[in-house]
């Protein structure tokens, strides 16, 4: 394992494939916003009040230029998350989109695939109270499986990488919650690749494909956030029980955390009462 500072320099091997933020997606949203400002300046030129001018120089002024700049910077070559090659796996702690970590933090890790236990797609579907109700969306993601003994110095770096950001623009851009590289536990790394607010082409598809010349991927599994604490006690322990009789130890880890907000050790002992019922 290594551990880079700047990625500014770091060389894509022969033969890597590379998981960048959608170009398309960009563009699209650009083309659309270009058009409603053309709309709306064909509103106000023929006569709208005041009002709409004052509207209208705001739009020109400060969204347009925003989103021209997203189009750019997503060409540049610091828009890649994930690179996947002979050589092992690299991961980019920030995407283009969330800011460089400043200070000391190491931006890039890289893996051997030795180091690598296996990777195994996760889609999460997420759920949120907005003014009209409960908004749902999926999250898909790649967990990275790595070696214990690595588990503390990844993860110590990654916060890092996140506390940097946050001490040179005052806050974590995107959030924590909408990071694309997440800890999620230990020996775990989640790479966001679809969500609400990431969207990173080729998709997972492509990524387990990639992967697959490898390291071992895991069958995908599903989680739905929203479920859950609303099970009742006799649904909880179902649920629990067909993770530990499918194998699927560490779903039924996060399984018993969400629902009991205990730490790892208690999950895990409840976990291990469940296999020896």
């Amino acid at each position: 394992m290594e551990l880079v500072r700047s990625e500014a320099a770091l060389p894509h091997p022969p033969g890597s494939v590379i998981f960048r933020a959608s170009r398309l997606a960009l563009t699209i949203a650009a083309v659309t916003l270009t058009g409603a400002g053309v709309a709306y300046g064909w509103f106000v030129f023929a006569g709208a009040p005041w009002p709409f001018w004052v509207g209208f120089a705001l739009y020109v002024l400060i969204v347009m230029p925003i989103y021209v700049v997203m189009c750019f910077r997503s060409l540049s070559r610091h828009n890649w998350l994930l690179r996947v090659s002979p050589e092992g796996l690299a991961v980019r702690f920030h995407s283009w989109a969330r800011g460089r970590a400043g200070g000391d933090a190491s931006e890039v890790v890289l893996l051997s695939w030795a180091e690598i236990e296996h990777v195994q797609r996760v889609d999460e579907v997420m759920r949120e109270q907005t003014s009209d109700g409960t908004q749902k969306w999926t999250r898909k993601a790649l967990e990275v499986h790595v070696a214990p003994e690595l588990s503390d110095e990844i993860g110590l770096a990654l916060l890092e990488s996140l506390r940097g950001t946050s001490e040179r623009s005052g806050r974590v851009r995107g959030g924590v919650r909408h990071h694309p590289v997440r800890w999620v536990e230990d020996g775990v790394i989640r790479l966001t690749l679809r969500g609400k607010n990431d969207f990173v082409r080729p998709g997972p598809a492509a990524a387990e494909r990639a992967l697959a010349q490898y390291v071992r991927v895991a069958p995908g599994i599903k989680i739905d956030r929203g479920s859950t604490k609303d099970l009742d006690d006799a649904g909880f322990r179902a649920k629990l029980y067909d993770l530990v009789d499918s194998g699927q130890t560490i779903q039924a880890v996060r399984h018993v955390r969400e629902r009991r907000g205990c730490s790892l050790a208690e999950a895990k002992a409840e976990v291990d009462a469940a296999a020896g019922r």
